[in-house]
C-alpha cells in the first residue's frame, strides 16, 4: 500500500502503535533497573567468620540380629 492510499483511521492506528512502541523502548532504556544480589552460602565456601554453632554429628545406631 502506498501512503496516499491509507485512510485517516489507518494512519491514526499506525501513529498509536508507533507511540506505544516508543514508550516501551523508553521504558526499557530509561526505566528502573533492579539488580539484586542474593548471597547463597554452601559448605564449599570458605568463611572468615567463626561459626556460632557446632556442626551436627550424624546420628548413629547399632543394629544387631541373630540367625
Amino acid at each position: 500500500m502506498a501512503t496516499s492510499e491509507l485512510t485517516y483511521d489507518e494512519l491514526l492506528l499506525e501513529v498509536a502503535r508507533l507511540k506505544a512502541e516508543v514508550n516501551n523502548l523508553r521504558r526499557l532504556i530509561f526505566g528502573q533497573k533492579r539488580e539484586r544480589f542474593v548471597p547463597i552460602e554452601t559448605d564449599e565456601q570458605l568463611s572468615f567468620i567463626q561459626p556460632t554453632t557446632r556442626p551436627k554429628q550424624p546420628k548413629t545406631e547399632q543394629i544387631t540380629y541373630t540367625r
